[in-house]
C-alpha cells in the first residue's frame, strides 16, 4: 500500500526536539560559551588578555615624551643599563627556544 502525499495525522515523537525560531536559536547559541571563552572569563590570564586587548598597543604619549627628549638632547641613555637589559632578554630568548 502507498501512503498519500500531503499532511496526515500523526502523534508527536518525543525523541525529536521541536524546531526553534531563529531568534530563540540565536539566544541559546549566545548563552553557550566555548571552552576558550569560559577559560578567559574565569582565569586571571584571560582577564588580563581582555584588558590588554582593549588598550592600544603603544602608549602614544610616552613615545612623544621620548621623541621630545631625544630632539632637545635631554635623553641620556645609560649604556650599562642598556647592555644589562639586552643580556637579560637574550637569556630569556635562549630559554624560550629550548
Amino acid at each position: 500500500m502507498v501512503d498519500s502525499i500531503g499532511p496526515k495525522g500523526s502523534t508527536p515523537n518525543a525523541r525529536i526536539a521541536p524546531v526553534l525560531g531563529a531568534a530563540a536559536a540565536a539566544k541559546i547559541a549566545s548563552a553557550i560559551a566555548t571552552p576558550e571563552q569560559q577559560m578567559q572569563a574565569s582565569h586571571p590570564v584571560g582577564q588580563l588578555a581582555q584588558e590588554l586587548a582593549a588598550k592600544p598597543p603603544v602608549d602614544a604619549s610616552r613615545v612623544d615624551r621620548f621623541r621630545k627628549a631625544i630632539a632637545d638632547g635631554s635623553f641620556q641613555p645609560d649604556p650599562q643599563k642598556v647592555a644589562d637589559k639586552l643580556l637579560s632578554l637574550r637569556g630569556e630568548w635562549i630559554d624560550d627556544a629550548a
